[in-house]
């Protein structure tokens, strides 16, 4: 995380402005596969490379960056030609709650040992009541693990699951929006 503030003798100081900066993997892109495809209206096109193209979407949900799944979890395989080494995956989803979006619950990572494609638990994350404070905008979760060697990934994020009491959609399903990827 970058910080900057600004300072004048003769004003009061600038508030903090912060920016987030994520170093990009050196390895080749990996093949994106979806189990489910988002919703129509926020598929960027079909272009589901937009989760690992290195670019964070706006808050903007109708931008064309962000994959908005409807009441739905979203699971991403992602798929090297060659095994490569891992201990941490980032995922950028959004928060807006008056347009229903709100964050995941529960990300799952999993990994393939060999050529198989026998996936096996490496590591579940439950958002806690503080990751899950319902701050708008955009955010990156951090799931670490001990280091390990795969050419397959699967990534399962939970959505929300139903809009809670005193929302005007209560009952409705929350939308659960991704734009980016990273991974360590």
């Amino acid at each position: 995380m970058v910080q900057a503030r600004s300072f004048h003798p003769d004003f009061d100081s600038s508030s903090v402005a912060a920016v987030y900066l994520y170093k990009k993997s050196d390895s080749a892109a990996p093949l994106v596969q979806l189990s489910e495809a988002p919703d129509r209206a926020y598929d960027a096109a079909g272009n589901y490379t937009v989760l690992i193209d290195g670019r964070m979407g706006s808050s903007d949900l109708h931008s064309g960056a962000w994959l908005g799944f409807s009441g739905e979890d979203a699971v991403v395989d992602l798929t090297w030609k060659q095994a490569q080494s891992f201990s941490a995956i980032n995922i950028s989803a959004l928060t807006n709650t008056g347009a229903w979006v709100y964050p995941p619950r529960k990300i799952e990572i999993w990994a393939t040992k060999g050529a198989g494609r026998d996936f096996q638990l490496v590591s579940e994350t439950t958002l806690t009541t503080d990751d899950l404070s319902l701050k708008e905008g955009s955010r990156v979760y951090l799931v670490s693990f001990p280091k390990i060697q795969s050419t397959m990934l699967r990534i399962r994020i939970q959505s929300w699951g139903s809009l809670p009491p005193g929302h005007p959609g209560a009952g409705n399903p929350a939308w659960l929006f991704l734009d980016e990827i990273f991974w360590n």
